[in-house]
Formats: structure tokens, C-alpha cells, sequence
């Protein structure tokens, strides 16, 4: 489990005190919304001091995200931008999941010989990384998620202050990244109107998809027939507001969303994760989730 001592990451950045530091939070969903909330947390913590001008800015911090892979590129993209339009200024990208079966992430690294100190979330993506030939510009470091950084904050306290347990939470992804396969892949078009109330018969789908394995978890975790189950992919399907109050009012949770499992856990819920299609929840479970006292269970059976 997480350890309440600094992160490597405030580490890093405490060594920084003195430089104008660009902050890009990049984009994402509700789970890249806790990152970004530990992120800040941890720069106020660090006491670093911002500049809204990366021109003006003597090192350029990218947020933490599961980005950095070529399942979506997003991640890349804007590491790319960065060291090409700012090649002097040395480049921090926060904790991250890693992940390149169909891209050569050398270039990116050689567009400019500034320092360039890549942050992991996870031994899997430390150990990708460092089997990389890198620079001797390029600096790999591991820290926790983000995310983890809020443990100690009034959000969390706020939030378990409200926490109950009325229904079990069943939040699998419908996107390529999901545990459910093909059906979790499929992405059409959609009016608004319509968008909503499909999306909640596409969450059952995408449930009904891994009914067997979740029947099997229910069953060996014991839990109760007749509590209410919210089928809900709730990382992209509900206001902020909703995906805190559903995870709160959750007794149990199984899903194969990280940070629908971070914060449950932060929140001290029982929760079941799916280990998705690579290394990223399996690595950040193993490095900050399981222990003794832990709620948290790795399901990869």
C-alpha cells in the first residue's frame, strides 16, 4: 500500500523550488481528473512555482496519465510537441503507464538532448522503459499514481464523511482498453439525445459480456443477492458530481477501471479489479494497492 512518507515524485519536484515551472495537465476522463487533483496537490505541496508561459518556464512538467502509449497517442503527441517546440528546456513527464507494441519511442526522446526524467507508475513500465536504449539525457524514476496524493487532502476526508453502502458498483469500460472484449471496442456516432440512454443499455451489454466472470466473483466474495447493481461505466458516463457520489454509496465494487478502483480504495470500499489488456492496473495494484490491510483483490482469473 501507498507509504505516507514524500513521494519520489514531490522529491523531484522540492529540487525545483527555485525554477519557473509549465504545468500541462492534459486531458482525459474522471479518473485523469483525480491524477490532476493529486497533481496540483503535490506541486502546491512541493511549493513550486508556476508560470502560465511555457516559453518563460525553465522546466515543463506533463501530467501523469495512462497516456503514454500507443493505444491512444495523446500522451505521446504532447511529449512530442514539447520537446520540439521548447528543445532547451528540460522535460518532467509525471507517473505513468507505458506501453509501445507498435511504436519506437526512441525519437521522441532524441528530438532535443535536454534533461528528460520519465516518471513511472509501475515496475512493468519502469522495466519496459529501461529495456529501451536510451539517451544519457533520459532519467527513469518510479512514483505512485497521482491519484494517491490526494490520501491526506479534505476531498477524501469529505467524501468518506459521506460514503454508505447501498449497491454494488459494477463499472466495466466500453472502450478499447476494456476487459470485455469486442463489444467493449465498437464506437458509433450518436446524436446527444440519444447518447445517454443508449450508453446505460450498452453498460448492461458490456456487463452481460463478462457475466460469467462476475457472477463467479460474486459468488466468491459472498455477496448478497439482493443488493441493487449499478451497471455504469461511470469513468465517461456521468457529471464528475455522479462518478464521486456512485463510488461513495458503493458496498462493493468490480471493474477494470483504475481510477474507479484508486479512489474506492482511498474510500477504504471493497472493490475487484480486472487487469484490462496490459500491465497497467496489474503494476499499480502490485506496487500501491494490495497489502494486508487492503480492500483492494486482483481478479485475473
Amino acid at each position: 500500500m501507498q507509504s505516507e512518507k514524500k513521494s519520489e515524485f514531490q522529491l523531484f519536484l522540492e529540487n525545483h523550488q527555485d525554477k519557473n515551472v509549465y504545468f500541462e495537465p492534459l486531458d482525459g476522463n474522471h479518473g485523469d481528473t483525480l491524477i490532476l487533483m493529486g497533481a496540483k496537490h503535490v506541486l502546491q505541496k512541493a511549493r513550486i512555482r508556476l508560470t502560465e508561459q511555457a516559453k518563460k518556464a525553465s522546466l515543463i512538467v506533463i501530467n501523469g496519465s495512462g497516456g503514454m502509449n500507443d493505444i491512444w497517442m495523446g500522451g505521446l503527441e504532447k511529449l512530442k510537441y514539447y520537446r520540439k517546440t521548447y528543445p532547451d528546456t528540460p522535460l518532467v513527464v509525471g507517473p505513468s503507464s507505458y506501453r509501445f507494441e507498435n511504436f519506437d519511442f526512441n525519437p521522441i526522446c532524441k528530438i532535443s538532448q535536454a534533461p528528460l526524467t520519465l516518471f513511472a507508475r509501475e515496475h512493468f513500465s519502469e522495466e519496459l522503459l529501461r529495456r529501451i536504449c536510451m539517451p544519457a539525457y533520459v532519467t527513469i524514476k518510479v512514483s505512485p499514481d497521482l491519484a494517491f496524493e490526494l490520501c491526506d487532502t479534505k476531498f477524501i476526508a469529505d467524501l468518506k464523511a459521506n460514503c454508505r453502502a447501498e449497491h454494488m458498483l459494477i463499472a466495466m469500460r466500453k472502450d478499447r482498453e476494456g476487459s470485455a472484449g469486442i463489444l467493449a471496442k465498437t464506437r458509433i456516432w450518436l446524436p446527444g439525445k440519444l447518447r445517454r440512454p443508449l450508453s446505460k443499455i450498452r453498460d448492461r451489454l458490456v456487463a452481460f459480456k463478462s457475466q460469467d466472470v462476475i457472477a463467479e466473483i460474486m459468488r466468491q466474495e459472498q455477496c448478497p443477492q439482493d443488493v441493487p447493481k449499478i451497471y455504469r461505466d461511470v469513468s465517461s458516463s456521468l457529471s464528475f458530481d455522479e462518478f464521486l457520489s456512485v463510488i461513495c454509496r458503493s458496498a462493493f465494487t468490480i471493474t477494470d477501471r483504475l481510477h474507479v478502483g484508486i479512489l474506492s480504495h482511498l474510500l477504504n470500499k471493497r472493490v475487484i479489479l480486472r487487469p484490462g489488456i496490459y500491465h497497467k492496473i496489474r503494476g499499480v495494484y502490485e506496487m500501491s494497492l494490495s497489502g494486508p490491510n487492503s480492500h483492494t483483490i486482483l481478479w485475473s482469473k
